[in-house]
């Protein structure tokens, strides 16, 4: 049915970036009603009622048709009393010695060792576990702790300065994919989307916040 876009992506990509955006998507074509599902399972195109897919991945499925939409970006960020309870923090191994979410999450150390320090151990670390980004930038903004997170994800939230930097950004192992199945490559309004997208994400990257160096 070419008049519904039913959309099909993780619940932090869902909830802390697309959502507070498609809505312009669909104010710009009102013939088309737009649905949006939050899920990580692999989706069934010929089993279920999904148009496309935004997963994270090598961008190599059979049989579907894939787009690059972003690399995963990763960085440490905390509320401004969290940092001012536990600051200065000047250096990667200041950021590992501060209460962390999560910390035994392999980005800790895929960030750790892009940022010029040593491979730390996280069996030596308590901290608090999560089982989402989401819950994990939400306690960050509460102050329970450092999180490691995406964040072109929290770009509100930095902006507003309920969320601060705590050292560079690196580039996780994988990226962000839209997917549909190649037979509905020619499908308007799939190419509409993918465009919308595509141009929505250029401008997030342009506006991106990060900008903090360890001095």
């Amino acid at each position: 049915d070419e008049r519904v876009l039913t959309i099909s992506t993780v619940q932090s990509f869902a909830t802390n970036w697309l959502s507070s955006r498609i809505g312009g998507f669909q104010v710009a074509r009102p013939q088309l009603a737009v649905r949006l599902r939050s899920d990580d399972h692999y989706v069934d195109f010929a089993a279920e009622d999904v148009d496309v897919a935004i997963r994270s991945g090598t961008g190599v499925w059979p049989g579907l048709a894939t787009h690059f939409v972003m690399r995963v970006a990763i960085q440490p960020l905390a509320s401004p009393d969290f940092v001012a309870r536990h600051g200065p923090i000047e250096t990667p191994q200041d950021v590992m010695r501060l209460p962390r979410l999560n910390p035994d999450d392999w980005w800790w150390n895929r960030w750790l060792t892009e940022s010029g320090g040593s491979v730390h151990d996280p069996a030596s670390v308590g901290g608090i576990r999560l089982d989402s980004q989401m819950m994990e930038g939400n306690a960050a903004m509460a102050g329970h702790g450092s999180a490691i997170v995406n964040p072109l994800m929290w770009q509100n939230e930095i902006r507003s300065g309920r969320l601060v930097p705590l050292g560079p950004f690196a580039i996780a192992n994988h990226s962000f994919w839209l997917a549909y199945p190649e037979h509905r490559r020619q499908s308007p309004k799939i190419r509409a989307f993918r465009a919308w997208l595509e141009s929505e994400i250029a401008t997030a990257v342009r506006l991106q916040p990060w900008r903090f160096r360890f001095r």
